[in-house]
């Protein structure tokens, strides 16, 4: 069973890893995000949100994924934001935040 951790406490560092790709594409599309965009999660139940603050062409260990990944910032108000400071993501579980504006 997992312990909540104090408000107070420090975040904790834990690392996805991300492996270059050995095989590179002849033509590199332009990413679909850029830097300093507010995006969330659109593909997980938590809905997280953030800035971008990097991002890289790789591959994930994990799954398969070749392309973009981007790095985010969480917002504090983020549902994960008081456990991790920041996560990368993949392009296609991303999309950028619309703010309104009242007319």
């Amino acid at each position: 069973m997992n312990t909540p951790r104090p408000m107070n406490a420090p975040p904790t560092s834990i690392t996805t890893v991300i492996d270059f790709t050995q095989t590179l594409p002849d033509r590199f599309t332009l990413p679909k995000f850029q830097l300093g965009q507010t995006v969330q999660w659109i593909n997980v139940s938590t809905s997280g949100f953030g800035t971008i603050i990097g991002l890289v062409y790789a591959n994930s260990v994990s799954v398969v994924a070749n392309g973009y990944h981007y790095l985010v910032l969480l917002n504090r108000s983020s549902p994960s934001g008081s456990d991790c400071v920041a996560d990368w993501a993949f392009e296609e579980d991303i999309d950028l935040i619309r703010l309104e504006v009242a007319a």
